[in-house]
């Protein structure tokens, strides 16, 4: 599934192949990609605007049209998806199954090989995002341990599960939340609300971390630290910080990778550096 890190990807991709550009029309390939409006509805929606700037919200991407009142093109990605510009009919790419065409002939492709994103428009990205139950962005919004701290109050479930509810903090999934616990040596299944002050601290700090190093490489797994356990995702693989055994269990149904030697006693150190 497509993370925060991945998301802020495609946000420079979009800004740098289709801001400012007057939309001649689209193409809808595959409606089930479309989210609460039929393809004449996105059509209409979008034909003779032109993007006027980005903004992103956990998981989701919204592409501002140049007139504030006529709202914003959302884009979800679900697990496969991504954006591709091309301009030859023989360069589209494959699984592309929303197009959004524009005057100088370029076209942009909302891909998706299983299906698992979507499409939508709304008149105003914050109600969307509250009639979505969205969480606070987990790096626009928790800017402090203070805006983490209360995010977290009154979920007495366990850590990892808390993280990833995007009701509770919008951006964050399996793979990036393995990350954070890892450098802040914390175990997956303590309770979200009883983290002292230097764990809340040290999980601050790591999910800043994480979330930044990510972005700055393109959420590309293959370019991050070799210290980070994302490089070691594998039972039985070693531990980069402690020489341990990395382990693999489940926590609320998601497989999750720890090393036990440094995570289980919770000591709030730091690590996972490049």
């Amino acid at each position: 599934m497509a993370e925060l890190p991945d998301v802020a990807t495609f946000e420079r991709y979009f800004d740098a192949t289709a801001l400012h550009r007057e939309i001649a029309g689209t193409e809808v390939r595959d409606e089930r990609m479309l989210d609460g409006l039929t393809a004449a509805e996105l059509d209409r929606g979008l034909l003779g605007h032109a993007f006027a700037a980005t903004r992103r919200h956990g998981k989701y991407l919204f592409a501002l049209l140049d007139d504030a009142d006529d709202g914003a093109l959302v884009l979800h990605f679900g697990m496969t998806g991504s954006l591709r510009t091309f301009k030859r009919p023989d360069a589209m790419p494959e699984y592309a199954r929303v197009l959004i065409d524009f005057s100088e002939g370029y076209r942009l492709a909302v891909v998706s090989q299983r299906l698992l994103g979507g499409v939508a428009l709304t008149d105003d990205p914050d109600a969307f995002v509250a009639e979505r139950g969205l969480g606070p962005d987990a790096l626009a919004d928790l800017t402090d341990e203070a805006a983490l701290r209360r995010a977290l109050e009154g979920h007495g479930g366990m850590l990892k599960p808390a993280l990833t509810n995007q009701a509770i903090v919008a951006g964050i999934g399996n793979l990036y939340v393995d990350e954070m616990l890892y450098q802040a040596r914390l175990d997956p299944r303590v309770p979200a609300d009883e983290l002292d002050d230097r764990a809340l601290a040290e999980l601050f700090r790591a999910m800043r971390r994480v979330l930044e190093t990510a972005i700055e490489r393109d959420a590309d797994p293959a370019e991050f630290p070799t210290g980070w356990i994302s490089r070691h995702r594998e039972p039985g693989a070693t531990c980069p910080r402690c020489g341990g055994e990395i382990e693999r269990f489940e926590v609320a149904g998601r497989g999750t990778y720890w090393c036990p030697a440094c995570q289980a006693g919770g000591d709030g150190g730091g690590g996972g550096g490049a």
